[in-house]
């Protein structure tokens, strides 16, 4: 089940003090929301000209970078992404992250867990996508897609690696790539 609102009780006193708290459980607190699946685009229509659609996606453990797509085909949208609690939606005013390109131009955003100020964490990922073109009908698509820690190869010293790979496919971010990772130190550094 989802888990989107936390909070707490404190007591700032030295006396102990008795407290009633009333809880309400909702079917999803993620009401309103299309839920992302790994590369999988999901095309959309705003019907307003000021319009919004909302996307959530799941980020797990073992992944070590998001990008978070758009791809206008027929009028200006933006980009807005947030983690934790879904209300307020993001959008421009509720945002640690936007892509606000002019024109068809797609938005991009990339997150990765060992970046700064705002890391890649496990969290449910909120995408806001806001109509700019000022039209009624605008078409889009929008798509998230994840590196996992299993996709990088580790590579040692002294020992090679040979593979072969599959042609890369326009509509599948990521194939056609194979990563890899290395850690230098002084003793093995060499150019």
């Amino acid at each position: 089940s989802d888990v989107c609102s936390s909070d707490l009780v404190f007591n700032p006193g030295s006396n102990a003090v008795s407290y009633t708290a009333n809880l309400r459980q909702t079917n999803s607190c993620l009401a309103g929301y299309t839920l992302l699946t790994n590369c999988v685009p999901r095309t959309n229509t705003l019907a307003t000209a000021s319009g919004a659609d909302l996307y959530a996606f799941r980020v797990t453990p073992d992944m070590v970078q998001v990008v978070f797509e758009v791809f206008p085909t027929t009028g200006n949208v933006d980009l807005f992404l947030n983690n934790g609690d879904p209300q307020p939606p993001p959008g421009p005013a509720n945002f640690v992250h936007a892509s606000r390109k002019p024109g068809l131009q797609n938005e991009f955003l990339c997150l990765v867990t060992n970046a700064t100020p705002y890391r890649l964490t496990p969290d449910t990922w909120l995408l806001g996508v806001q109509n700019q073109s000022g039209l009624a009908g605008v078409t889009y698509s929008v798509r998230a897609c994840a590196l996992y820690a299993s996709n990088f190869t580790r590579l040692a010293s002294d020992i090679a690696q040979c593979r072969s790979i599959e042609p890369g496919r326009p509509d599948q971010p990521n194939s056609g790539v194979q990563f890899y990772t290395y850690t230098f130190t002084n003793q093995n550094a060499r150019w």
